[in-house]
């Protein structure tokens, strides 16, 4: 171009003008120059154009990576909260169980202490009453021997004192023939009814033994409470992967460490889940042998007051034999008072109405008993 101006410029010939002076050459123009005429390279979004497409790709990836860890770890968190309460329900249920248990074993041990109190009742009473009996049975005994001694004591004055044959009466025979009187028959009279009214010992004592049937009670347990059979599962803990990667300046060391990211996030989700199992099943064992220990001790409860049920059912109705004993000696000896208190009245009374109340007087001591005493 610079070599065809020149040609051109040579051939051109003015004659009325001097020849001019030869122009100047022009300086080359920069290929690249910018608007100030300076050298300028293309921009940068130019000559990285693929690779800033790229980097977008990433970015989108990175993006995507991201939301998918952030989902995935709502959803761990969720299917945890999940597994959580499923345990924390069998949890409860077991405890409800042995809180049941708790409850019962409560109750038997309450009704423990009412029979031993009972019981512990019943014996004072037994033992008081036995003494009372005690007491009476002595009295009896001692009335035994006096009345011995006072019969003794009326044979002796009945022989040392017969004066029928007396020759000092003799004249007061011969007086009752020519009278009519008959004194003799009323001597006869008289030795008749105390004949009669003459205790028989071994029939009295006889009478005052009696005959006490005894029943024996029995109780039936309730049905053995069986163990609950529980079964429980081994667990392999993951092992948790070696963090601590070094971060990488290349696209592809970014969407490396974000992939193990993403797999160690799943890792944890497992280790989590197997620790959460874990926790489950060492309480769950202990529940279990909770729950166990809670049924032996009711077992041993029940074995307890089944012994005392039955010792109570002895002593009632050794108290009841005690009772009736205790009435009859009452009235035995209510009665023999009686007896003797005809007796007593007999010997204290005048002359003159021993023959009414010698026709009044009892045959024996049974005829003369009352209704038995009643007690509170």
């Amino acid at each position: 171009m610079i070599p065809r101006a020149k040609s051109q410029a040579a051939a051109e010939v003015v004659p009325s003008v001097p020849e001019p002076t030869a122009p100047l050459p022009q300086a080359p123009v920069a290929a690249t120059a910018g608007p100030d005429g300076y050298p300028q390279l293309p921009a940068v979004s130019a000559m990285l154009g693929s690779a800033t497409q790229t980097l977008q790709s990433i970015n989108e990836q990175a993006r995507v990576l991201e939301a998918r860890v952030v989902q995935t770890q709502m959803e761990n968190e969720a299917k945890m909260a999940r597994q959580k309460a499923v345990f924390e329900q069998k949890l409860k249920s077991q405890e409800d169980r042995s809180r049941a248990v708790v409850a019962a074993n409560q109750r038997l041990s309450s009704e423990i202490a009412a029979i031993r109190a009972n019981i512990t009742a019943l014996q004072t009473q037994a033992h008081d009453v036995q003494a009372a009996n005690e007491i009476m049975r002595s009295e009896m005994n001692t009335l035994e021997g006096k009345l011995t001694r006072g019969r003794e004591f009326l044979l002796s004055s009945l022989k040392n004192l017969d004066d029928t044959k007396a020759p000092q009466l003799a004249v007061l025979q011969e007086f009752n023939s020519r009278h009519g009187s008959h004194p003799q028959h009323l001597g006869k009279v008289l030795r008749g009814t105390a004949a009669d009214v003459r205790p028989n010992k071994k029939k009295h004592v006889r009478e005052v033994m009696l005959q006490i049937p005894s029943n024996d009670t029995n109780d039936n347990d309730p049905d053995e409470v069986s163990f609950l059979a529980l079964g429980t599962a081994h667990v392999q803990r993951a092992s948790q992967p070696a963090a601590g990667a070094n971060a990488a300046g290349s696209p592809k060391d970014v969407l490396n460490m974000l992939g193990q990211a993403v797999t160690t996030l799943q890792q944890q989700e497992h280790l989590s889940e197997a620790k959460l199992k874990v926790m489950f099943l060492t309480n769950f064992k202990a529940g279990v042998k909770r729950y166990a220990a809670l049924l032996a001790e009711q077992r041993k409860m029940i074995t307890t007051r089944k012994t005392l049920l039955a010792q109570q059912a002895e002593l009632r109705v050794a108290d009841e034999h005690l009772q009736v004993t205790h009435s009859a000696l009452q009235q035995q000896l209510r009665s023999f008072g009686l007896f003797t208190q005809k007796l007593a009245h007999l010997a204290l009374a005048p002359t003159q109405e021993a023959t009414e109340l010698l026709r009044h007087l009892p045959a024996n001591v049974k005829s003369g008993m009352q209704q038995p005493l009643t007690h509170a």
